[in-house]
């Protein structure tokens, strides 16, 4: 019974953002530079998508099949919201399989800078992974809080000395996954591109 209630909760929740009229874009755009997201981490711009993503994960003896999709949804120019889970399944040799929903996530994001010219774009994020929202096993029983700052630069704008390098771009996160329960360390997260 809980499960469905979850479905429920997640799906209503997924039908409200996308119902607000608007088109979907899935790339942060600063000037003439995109920044696509990476197989790593997000992109540093806020926009109106839907990502879907699978990843094969193995480590340890654990074999990881993870599903995971979400909705964002622009409110204003500069703040957004966000919704995302993942369906998993573990395979452990020895053990039985599990697999089910992880935690529902929902999010904030608020587009602190964009400049055209100089091809520089950052955001600010602040995610929640709600406790006891996903499936026994899988979800866990406490909340994980996530502020994120999220940048990119293009080397455009480079004089034309250095011409060479004007295709190139930077991109990078850094996250800190703050869990509410005091027994779980907190993890920094970070990644450049």
């Amino acid at each position: 019974m809980r499960h469905h209630r979850h479905l429920l909760l997640w799906g209503t929740m997924c039908t409200i953002i996308l119902s607000w009229p608007g088109i979907l874009w899935a790339h942060a755009v600063a000037g003439m530079r995109v920044f696509p997201a990476t197989m790593g981490f997000d992109d540093p711009g806020m926009a109106n998508e839907a990502p879907l993503l699978f990843k094969h994960i193995k480590a340890n003896g654990v074999d990881q099949d993870v599903l995971s999709f979400g909705v964002a949804k622009t409110l204003t120019k500069s703040f957004g919201v966000s919704l995302a889970t993942d369906y998993q399944w573990l395979n452990q040799e020895g053990a039985p399989q599990q697999n089910g929903w992880d935690n529902l996530t929902v999010g904030t994001q608020y587009q602190l800078f964009r400049n055209g010219p100089h091809e520089a774009i950052g955001m600010l994020a602040l995610y929640d992974a709600i406790a006891n929202t996903g499936s026994g096993g899988i979800g866990s029983d406490y909340s994980t809080y996530t502020p994120e700052f999220a940048w990119g630069k293009g080397l455009g704008d480079l004089p034309r000395s250095m011409a060479y390098l004007r295709p190139l771009a930077l991109t990078g996160a850094v996250a800190d996954a703050i869990a509410s329960d005091p027994d779980v360390p907190n993890v920094l997260h970070w990644a450049f591109s």
